[in-house]
């Protein structure tokens, strides 16, 4: 028997998410003890899959889970014997819906700001560039998003790349 398996729950140590889990700070709050007829494994497999939810548990935990969805997580590659499963909740999909719903008003809210705000600025500052007044524009280095764009621009324009200055 290798020595992981020697010593019961031995292998629990090995794991380096657990000391994020407190365990020592759980408190069990139910026991429960169940005298059932089949073999343990048989028992166990209840909690590696969840597809017989629609058919077996349709009445209670179908309605509070997704039968068919399921994340799963094992070591086995890196020699190790935890494994983990995520179910997926119902609730999932009103708050998929909220979350449109929210992209959407955050969206219509920022065109918003971007009409009201941005784009009333540019026609101010397409005005003084008009006006001639102003021979250059200068970006600063919290900006490399422009540098990069207008860099872009003048390359495929086949035009002179302005260099960034290491002073102004």
């Amino acid at each position: 028997m290798s020595g992981d398996l020697a010593e019961p729950g031995a292998f629990l140590t090995n794991n380096d998410e657990f000391p994020t889990w407190n365990f020592g700070g759980m408190v069990p709050i139910n026991h429960d003890a169940y005298d059932t007829a089949c073999n343990w494994k048989l028992a166990m497999d209840t909690f590696g899959e969840t597809y017989h939810f629609s058919s077996l548990h349709k009445d209670m935990l179908f309605n509070t889970f997704h039968g068919n969805v399921q994340c799963y997580d094992d070591d086995a590659g890196a020699g190790g014997h935890s494994h983990r499963m995520i179910l997926c909740r119902r609730d999932i999909d009103q708050m998929a819906l909220e979350i449109q719903m929210f992209i959407r008003t955050i969206a219509q809210d920022f065109a918003e700001i971007i009409r009201d705000e941005d784009y009333v600025m540019g026609e101010s500052q397409q005005a003084a560039a008009n006006s001639g007044a102003l021979d250059h524009f200068i970006f600063g280095r919290n900006e490399p998003a422009l540098h990069h764009y207008h860099a872009t621009y003048a390359e495929k324009l086949g035009l002179p790349v302005e260099p960034l200055l290491d002073t102004v």
